[in-house]
């Protein structure tokens, strides 16, 4: 009677327009992008404490599977460097690990997890 009761109040919620009701927890995840093992992030969090400001761009970037790593936005700042943003992106079922990196002049210049932080490197584009 308790369950029949409960039922006859959710019902008319679950019609109303805009009601939606999402578990994720079994949904089927649309791409692999970026899915490795608990393991694989673990080496991934693990390289990324590796990192320091002014290493260059091939020794940085060789720290992290390429499936994981994405080139994002590359210019020519105002002095004639190179700059380049790449995305690290790496998440099991439950945990997600991003992060971007910053190269001028093929150096790191900024490692951060914003991606706001990137915004005074990337010049707009015409």
């Amino acid at each position: 009677m308790k369950r029949l009761a409960a039922l006859a109040l959710i019902a008319p919620l679950i019609t109303l327009p805009g009601c939606i009701i999402i578990d994720d927890s079994s949904a089927p995840i649309a791409n692999d992008t970026g899915r490795v093992s608990r393991a694989g992030l673990s080496r991934i969090v693990a390289a990324n404490t590796r990192n320091r400001i002014g290493e260059d761009r091939d020794t940085v970037l060789a720290r992290y599977p390429d499936d994981n790593v994405s080139l994002i936005h590359s210019s020519v700042n105002a002095g004639g460097e190179e700059v380049a943003v790449y995305r690290v992106y790496a998440r099991t079922s439950s945990t997600r690990f991003e992060r971007y990196l910053v190269f001028e002049g093929g150096r790191l210049a900024l490692l951060t997890d914003d991606r706001d932080d990137i915004a005074s490197f990337v010049v707009p584009e015409d």
